[in-house]
């Protein structure tokens, strides 16, 4: 006795609908971008220190179109360990032309530029230094020193100046007048 034999009407194969063939794929890429975005959100670390510029001036230096620019700010330690400081540096953005970006002139330099020009002398706040300790909770004033190649106009006419401050290890902050 022989077995039956199933015959198929057709050889072609079964054919799916693109949806059904792109659903899947589109579904995962959906979860793993949701996935990636709250994971970014979720272990994005907080800022550890909180501050704002206090003064502002800038003294415009003689027979140059150039000023010395001072920034006194206030910093608080808000991280639950010691923070310090890497660098600051500042961005100055005119009304016209190209931004200019300076690190802040060394602490122990501010003697010097106050007894050469001591317009300099606005403010009382002590030099902020590169590796000062802010333990949690701390907070202090302090002043930096930075320079642009504009006149004392042009810098009053600028479109932004922004102050970072950048920490060992941890994420800088950004400070605006």
């Amino acid at each position: 006795m022989s077995t039956p034999v199933h015959i198929p009407f057709s050889d072609a194969p079964e054919r799916k609908s693109p949806i059904a063939v792109i659903a899947p794929w589109l579904i995962a890429a959906i979860v793993i971008a949701v996935g990636a975005y709250l994971f970014v959100r979720v272990t994005e670390a907080p800022p550890v220190a909180e501050g704002k510029i206090t003064k502002l001036f800038a003294v415009e230096q003689q027979g140059a179109d150039r000023v010395i620019v001072g920034v006194e700010m206030s910093l608080r330690n808000a991280y639950d360990k010691e923070i310090i400081v890497r660098g600051v540096s500042a961005k100055l953005v005119p009304a016209q032309g190209d931004e200019q970006t300076d690190q802040a002139a060394a602490a122990g330099d501010h003697d010097r530029y106050f007894k050469a020009i001591p317009q300099l002398k606005q403010s009382g706040a002590p030099p902020l230094a590169f590796d000062t300790k802010l333990a949690p909770g701390q907070s202090l004033n302090g002043l930096a020193l930075f320079t642009f190649a504009v006149n004392k106009d042009a810098f009053d006419k600028r479109k932004s100046l922004e102050v970072r401050i950048d920490f060992y290890g941890m994420k800088p902050i950004t400070l605006h007048p």
